[in-house]
């Protein structure tokens, strides 16, 4: 029989995520699936320090998250996404945006 010594009984990070890996490939597709889209959603809902998003850019973005458009994008494409979403909001959907802000209060 093997003895573990105090203190070596833990996971190791790389061991925890091929345990994490294992425990994904169990589950069913729409699992997996809403488990990904809240992989995007944590990243989309990333704001850089002292820069907050408006309320209403907040809504179009979590809108699109929610609703799927995120979906076919890996997680690192997402900040990217945003962006430009927030780029054609700012350039050609103003009053939208002004829609918005209007019926949040």
């Amino acid at each position: 029989m093997k003895t573990v010594a105090a203190g070596s009984a833990s996971t190791s990070p790389s061991t925890a995520r091929w345990r994490l890996r294992d425990v994904r490939l169990d589950l069913d597709k729409s699992t997996q699936a809403l488990l990904a889209r809240g992989q995007r959603m944590t990243e989309i809902l990333k704001q850089d320090q002292y820069q907050p998003m408006p309320v209403e850019k907040q809504i179009a973005v979590i809108f699109a998250a929610t609703n799927g458009f995120l979906d076919a994008l890996g997680v690192p494409d997402c900040r990217r996404y945003e962006k430009e979403l927030i780029a054609w909001l700012d350039g050609s959907q103003g009053p939208l945006l002004q829609a918005i802000v209007e019926k949040k209060t």
